[in-house]
């Protein structure tokens, strides 16, 4: 049967194709009746009636997510985080806003994967990509063009800001909603993650339990795979503040409100999101030496990361979410003493791996750019480094390769030496497996020549990066 928004969509483009005809004739009376009965069609052979699919509403979703937590070179980690989910600014809990972590600049890593289920499989469940530009980097102008130049159409980037402040980055799209409905939301980012992906019912239910399953997930990659582990619906009114949101980890049920109305706060449909990692992080934190940086600048144009072991081939994942087993298994943590925050409401099962290599990701590429990205010097005021996260699946082994591309710089602007390479190779903890979910190796990255004293013209152009496990 054919569905009656799809026509009325092509009906309507046609329509404003033909207001923008200069030289068109006017419609004749038979075109007109034609028309008219083709609306009268419409409206006698659908399948697909507004009590069915509710109404279009614009949703905003607002997504935290669960910080990395350190790895030393032996087991355990470095440092005690908060135990609260939010701190007083957002930031001193477990989870933070996107604009905290690591946003990669390409859209295609920013894209959320939602499913809005009733409690049992029916006709209007919904779901779709959820499309925002990482603007962190970019104004919000900037970001606008990027999205007009690589015509982005699927929905609509909301990065506000006020000042020199950002606000919460926000993922927006217009989806059919019935109001008033409970839906149970899930979902994963980003979508472009997997090759293909389906959600199940655990046990004939989608109340606080589903089963995700992502096919043909890379087993390095620039993107930050995440899940979502809880999320809170607020209106208008309600939506500025995810500490006073009561959201909880492990509950995913959402009650859509109306439709937003100008000046009634009490209407709009936002959702907060908790997402955390299925992957562990290696983050590459580049610097200059500080002597060479009196003679020379550096710009980072690539970093290509390179992996070995069984598991360094494409991946099939089954998530199995089920909040009941996760109060039982937090209970449990509490009374054996053990760290709570160990505790998530999923458990990820590998399926199987297919024979695809999946054993190097470039994960930082300004190849193509103008100029790449300038490496701070070692010290510096700000103790900023140019930071560069790669993402893995915890099952690959502990040797990683890295090779950087740069461009050598005098001090006076001109380029001396165009896309050099260095490459690295370190075993992160020994021998020993130590990638866990949600768990990052750190690796500083220092840029200088082999003899800083004795420099001979190629060592002042062409220097080597020294690495240093943190």
């Amino acid at each position: 049967m054919i569905k009656r928004n799809d026509i009325e969509s092509k009906v309507m483009r046609l329509m404003g194709r033909m207001r923008h005809m200069r030289h068109m004739r006017p419609m004749g009376l038979i075109g007109i009746m034609s028309l008219i009965g083709l609306m009268g069609f419409l409206g006698c052979s659908s399948d697909d009636s507004p009590e069915q699919r509710g109404e279009l509403t614009k949703l905003e979703l607002i997504p935290y997510y669960n910080i990395y937590r350190e790895m030393e070179l032996d087991e355990g980690t470095r440092g005690e985080r908060n135990t609260d989910l939010f701190g007083p600014t957002d930031g001193e809990g477990l989870y933070m806003p996107y604009e905290w972590l690591y946003p990669q600049a390409d859209p295609s890593y920013s894209k959320i994967r939602v499913y809005l289920k009733g409690q049992t499989d029916r006709k209007d469940d919904t779901y779709g990509n959820f499309t925002f530009h990482a603007a962190t980097y970019y104004t919000a102008e900037e970001a606008d063009d990027y999205n007009t130049e690589h015509n982005l159409t699927e929905g609509n980037a909301d990065y506000k800001t006020e000042g020199d402040e950002k606000t919460a980055a926000r993922w927006s799209s217009s989806v059919w909603m019935n109001n008033g409905v409970a839906y149970w939301v899930y979902g994963f980012m980003p979508a472009s993650a997997a090759s293909n992906a389906t959600l199940t019912t655990k046990d004939g239910s989608y109340a606080n339990k589903a089963v995700l399953t992502l096919n043909g997930l890379d087993a390095v990659t620039p993107a930050d795979v995440c899940i979502i582990v809880g999320v809170k619906g607020a209106n208008k009114g309600t939506h500025d503040v995810i500490a006073n949101s009561g959201i909880e980890i492990g509950k995913f049920e959402y009650l859509t409100q109306p439709e937003y109305v100008e000046n009634d706060n009490t209407t709009g449909n936002y959702i907060y999101l908790l997402l955390d990692h299925l992957y562990a992080c290696i983050n590459m934190e580049y610097l200059v030496g500080t002597e060479y940086s009196r003679l020379r600048t550096i710009k980072l144009r690539k970093v290509e990361i390179q992996v070995t072991g069984a598991g360094a081939k494409k991946q099939n994942l089954e998530v199995t979410i089920d909040r009941d087993k996760y109060l039982t298994d937090l209970a449990k943590a509490v009374a054996d003493g053990t760290n709570p925050q160990d505790v998530q409401p999923f458990t990820v099962r590998s399926v199987g791996a297919d024979e695809s290599d999946s054993n190097s990701a470039i994960i930082f590429d300004k190849s193509r750019a103008n100029e790449g990205a300038e490496i701070p010097v070692k010290g510096n005021a700000g103790n900023n480094v140019l930071s560069v996260p790669g993402y893995f699946t915890p099952s690959i082994g502990n040797t990683f390769t890295i090779v950087s591309t740069y461009d050598v710089f005098d001090k006076k602007g001109n380029e001396i030496r165009s896309m050099q390479t260095a490459t690295n190779t370190v075993k992160l903890a020994g021998d020993t497996h130590t990638h866990w979910r949600g768990k990052v190796h750190t690796l500083r990255l220092l840029v200088e020549p082999t003899y800083i004293y004795q420099l001979s013209e190629d060592d002042l152009n062409n220097p080597t990066i020294k690495i240093k496990v943190d």
